[in-house]
Order: C-alpha cells, then structure tokens, then sequence
C-alpha cells in the first residue's frame, strides 16, 4: 500500500510539473521527469528557474562598441554628395559625419588612396561596418 501511495506521489507531481511548465512555455515531456524524479523539489525549481536566470541576464558583461581601426582614420577620403559631386579630402571623422546626417548611403560612391576605382559604399564592407558600429 505504501508503495502505490509513493507511486501515485512520484505520478502526480510529475503531472504537475508537467502542466505548470506547458502554462510557462517550456518542454512538458521534461518537466514531467523532474517532477517524476525530484517531487516537489521539481516544482519548486520550475518556478525558481526564472529568478536565477534574470540574475544571470545581470551579470552579462555587455561589450562596448570597437573603434575603427586607426589606418582608416588617418586615410583622406573622397565621395559624390546626392547631386554627384564630389567632395574631399576630408578625415574618417567628417566621412562619419556625413554618414550619419545621410548625406551619403550604401549605394553613395568613395574613393581614398590606394584604390583603383571609386566604389560604392556598399562594396566596401569594413568601412561600411565602421560607420555602422559608430552610429
């Protein structure tokens, strides 16, 4: 008799555990067996889990943005404005700030020395993820 009423115990807080982690969006099959296995321990844990992951959202270092590497700030660009003419030699900080008031854009051609053709902002990936990581 006390065997079955441990059995019915074990069964019943594995379906609980398995109803309550299908009301909070996780996988029921598993909660079902921390239930199972652990009793009320599992339900507990299943409502306790959340706290401890919010303290280690907290405790996530957040990076802060690379600067651009310096041969691209020392470099003397060149761009076609909207009305395609074109302006320059200006710094990487000016080139920025044209970046970012939208006077330029992906599809806005540059040059600077040492290229062959001008190119459009969009074929020049890294300058592209600069301007990008500084807005």
């Amino acid at each position: 008799m006390q065997l079955l009423n441990l059995l019915l115990f074990w069964l019943f807080f594995g379906i609980l555990s398995s109803h309550l982690a299908k009301k909070k969006g996780r996988n029921p099959r598993i909660w079902f067996f921390i239930g199972l296995l652990f009793g009320a321990f599992g339900v507990a844990l299943l409502y306790l889990l959340p706290l401890f992951e919010k303290l280690k959202a907290k405790k996530a270092v957040v990076q802060p943005k690379p600067l651009p590497p310096q041969s691209q700030r020392r470099e003397f660009w060149y761009y076609l404005d909207t009305t395609h003419k074109q302006q320059g030699p200006v710094d990487f900080d000016h080139l920025t700030k044209v970046w970012k008031s939208q006077k330029i854009a992906d599809h806005s051609y540059l040059w600077t020395d040492g290229m062959g053709d001008w190119k459009k902002l969009s074929e020049l990936p890294d300058l592209l993820q600069d301007f990008k990581m500084i807005s």
